[in-house]
């Protein structure tokens, strides 16, 4: 289990974001109520860098520690895991 601490948690809905600390355990969110889907993007601002170009537009951006899609992670450590949860989500 870690823990990300002053994190900022953004609800997705155009609310401005609020400061939190976030439980992850293996591929679950502890911050998230059951049943809701989540994204989250672990990433310490102060570091990282854009490698994408204009010629090169597919590049990962450098220092992005994990990206969890509906509770599923997608990219760890600068690797694809081949995930693909991503859903459709009405309004």
């Amino acid at each position: 289990m870690r823990w990300v601490v002053n994190g900022t948690v953004v609800d997705g809905r155009g609310n401005p974001g609020r400061a939190a600390n976030v439980r992850i355990m293996g591929d679950t969110i502890g911050s998230v109520e059951p049943g809701m889907k989540a994204d989250l993007c672990l990433f310490d601002p102060a570091r990282v860098i854009d490698r994408a170009t204009f010629e090169d537009p597919g590049q990962f951006p450098e220092e992005i520690a994990r990206v969890i899609v509906n509770g599923r992670t997608v990219l760890q450590d600068r690797e694809a895991t081949g995930a693909l949860p991503g859903a459709l989500v009405r309004q």
